[in-house]
């Protein structure tokens, strides 16, 4: 699955729809072509690499989730590896975890395994 598929597939579990009202000029099929869940137009936010985007649309879905630097296991060199760590949860059973380079790419990795989708 590349990025955009992967942002589609986040957008789409967070409610996002593609416009259905018909319209094909350029500035709707490019500049607006969603509906978003709180029933506003715009372009498809960038949840990959935007944590604001998903503080805002993906978060509210989850009951928890944490953002953390991940840390070197107990070794000659202890400390962070400038990576993150991301827990999501949407409820008391079901649960994620995922390392990446930032820490929206974080979230949205372990948000994808929660939903079924490779990251």
């Amino acid at each position: 699955m590349n990025n955009q598929e992967k942002n589609e597939r986040l957008a789409r579990w967070a409610g996002f729809k593609p416009r259905q009202d018909g319209c094909q000029c350029e500035k709707c099929t490019t500049a607006f072509p969603m509906l978003y869940p709180d029933g506003d137009i715009g372009p498809l936010p960038d949840f990959l690499t935007d944590l604001n985007a998903q503080a805002r649309w993906l978060w509210p879905k989850l009951v928890d989730w944490k953002l953390e630097p991940e840390w070197k296991p107990l070794s000659e060199h202890v400390g962070k590896t400038g990576r993150f760590r991301a827990f999501v949860q949407v409820d008391d059973v079901h649960g994620c975890v995922a390392i990446a380079d930032t820490p929206a790419a974080a979230c949205a990795k372990a948000i994808l395994k929660l939903i079924g989708e490779k990251p």
